[in-house]
């Protein structure tokens, strides 16, 4: 604040997809949407999100969004199957979480960590595969929950994108494309679009 002094920064604690409204209007403003959190959105609800925060901008409005780009399958796949199996324990987690809130009684280390890309729909899944035939208790429920070895549970998608499919999303939400801003590699991009 020292160094800005004309900045002004207002923390808001909301829900992005459904609390826009909490955003005020009334000063300008700029939108920041790092990493590539929009890729977790399909294409279709990535659009409905843009739609719905350029309805809320004014116009001379920025929003800095950042995308993770369409590169090759072995690059995509070696990232989410990483030597270190930081993505695998991040994946398995997601059953310790599971655990907490809803008291099941998962063990992540009966499931294999999988992440391929589907080119089909220019995205990573992720899975986790049962390594034997399982049986999960959930106090919520009237029965057990069966799983089969060898069945997946779908945990997450991480769509990526190109420069036609940024385009293509910005003009349909109402955003004019300013800047795109990539790596030597174009793996990586923070695109700075406007509101007019």
């Amino acid at each position: 604040m020292n160094k800005f002094p004309g900045i002004r920064i207002q923390g808001i604690i909301a829900d992005f997809i459904s609390q826009l409204d909490v955003i005020p209007k009334d000063t300008k403003k700029v939108f920041c949407f790092l990493g590539s959190t929009i890729g977790n959105l399909s294409m279709e609800k990535a659009m409905q999100f843009l739609v719905d925060l350029s309805e809320i901008m004014c116009s001379g409005d920025l929003l800095l969004l950042g995308f993770d780009m369409v590169k090759s399958k072995e690059i995509l796949e070696k990232a989410y199957n990483d030597s270190k199996n930081v993505t695998e324990r991040f994946n398995k987690n997601i059953l310790n979480v599971v655990n907490s809130h809803i008291g099941t009684d998962f063990v992540p280390d009966t499931f294999e960590h999988i992440a391929f890309y589907n080119e089909r729909f220019s995205r990573i899944e992720m899975h986790l595969k049962a390594i034997k035939n399982l049986e999960i208790s959930c106090p919520n429920l009237p029965t057990n929950i069966y799983i089969k070895k060898g069945e997946t549970i779908h945990t997450e998608n991480s769509y990526k994108y190109t420069d036609e499919n940024i385009k293509s999303l910005s003009s349909g939400a109402g955003l004019d494309v300013q800047n795109i801003f990539t790596d030597e590699n174009k793996w990586f991009s923070l695109v700075q679009l406007i509101k007019n």
